[in-house]
């Protein structure tokens, strides 16, 4: 199986590309998403995709920017890394 990773997104409540599209994630219900800005910081983090990221960490927008990811699917598979970019 596999996942397609959508870039870039624009949490801008438009109803277009609002959260970050993970297709087949749902494949993967123990994977661990990680989001990561370009200092180094976490600013998301789930253990399955049951909340997709939104653009917001702790109830605040995040600028505009290249984001990182990392995604790992399980112990059989791959980690999946990447970047991802924010419109707002």
């Amino acid at each position: 199986m596999f996942i397609t990773v959508a870039n870039p997104f624009t949490p801008n409540n438009d109803g277009i590309h609002d959260i970050w599209n993970l297709k087949g994630i749902e494949n993967y219900p123990k994977a661990n998403i990680q989001i990561i800005n370009r200092v180094g910081n976490k600013v998301y983090e789930s253990v399955g995709y049951h909340m997709p990221f939104d653009g917001m960490n702790k109830g605040t927008r995040l600028p505009t920017g290249v984001y990182y990811y990392v995604i790992r699917l399980g112990q059989a598979c791959e980690m999946i890394t990447g970047s991802l970019t924010l419109l707002n």
